[in-house]
């Protein structure tokens, strides 16, 4: 378990809601629950991340203003989720 300014820590993002939200795991948009991140690549995943249950997601800085969850914010979401 870690905190998501402690992930934010480890993986050198930006943390945005949050920072003593806890994160348990990751998983897919179709399988997080409320503990679990995910990640977002681009807006066309930005639908299926609203029927998600994930509580916080991965992101580029471009798509900070199109989400209301808590997040991480860097350079390459794909990247920071492996």
């Amino acid at each position: 378990m870690f905190t998501l300014s402690q992930l934010a820590e480890k993986l050198e993002c930006k943390c945005n809601g949050d920072p003593d939200y806890e994160i348990h795991g990751a998983a897919s948009l179709a399988s997080a629950k409320s503990s679990d991140i995910v990640f977002v690549l681009s807006d066309k995943y930005l639908s299926s991340l609203k029927e998600s249950k994930a509580g916080a997601v991965i992101v580029n800085s471009p798509l900070i203003d199109k989400i209301d969850r808590n997040m991480l914010v860097c350079d390459n979401p794909h990247v920071a989720f492996a």
